[in-house]
């Protein structure tokens, strides 16, 4: 039984994508120093400490976002795999401050309208101050929704977000 829940799981990782193995065994030098397969090695554990399958995915970026998958005990890359994509979830990897934030408002998902944050989500996911029409959007966004993790998703998926996400690489 197990076996064949691995094999799935397996089947499932592939299919999806999100597995690097090259990008696995550097980001995870214990791994490779211990000789083991990248594979088999998040399979059995790395998932269930938090690791990041690939480049393209960032496990707990995903679980600080959607309370909900925490919740309900889903591995993150599978639920991703199997709801996530297709919702339109995020998966993209995070640097040093927009993983600080993340983790700052997790314990606080729906802080009320609140200028401020906004203005300072402007600023660190965008890169600049935010301009009336953009503020205007995202303060009636989080006015309506009283969510930020469901604002922060919008502002990732822009256009803007993905092309300062290129630059500063």
């Amino acid at each position: 039984m197990a076996s064949r829940q691995l094999a799935a799981r397996q089947a499932a990782l592939i299919s999806s994508g999100l597995f690097d193995s090259a990008w696995y065994l550097k980001h995870n030098p214990d791994v490779a120093a211990a000789g083991h397969d990248p594979m088999m090695h998040f399979l059995k554990d790395g998932s269930y400490e938090g690791r990041s399958p690939g480049p393209d995915f960032d496990a707990i970026a995903y679980l600080t976002l959607y309370p909900d998958v925490v919740r309900e005990g889903v591995e993150p890359w599978l639920h991703f795999a199997m709801h996530g994509r297709v919702e339109g979830r995020i998966a993209l990897s995070f640097g040093p401050a927009e993983a600080s934030i993340l983790a700052h408002l997790h314990g606080n998902p729906t802080l009320h309208n609140s200028s401020t944050v906004v203005e300072d989500l402007f600023r660190l996911l965008l890169g600049r101050e935010p301009d009336m029409v953009g503020l205007a959007y995202y303060k009636s966004l989080l006015e309506k929704t009283q969510n930020i993790p469901q604002m922060i998703s919008e502002m990732m998926l822009s256009d803007e977000y993905k092309s300062k996400k290129m630059r500063d690489k």
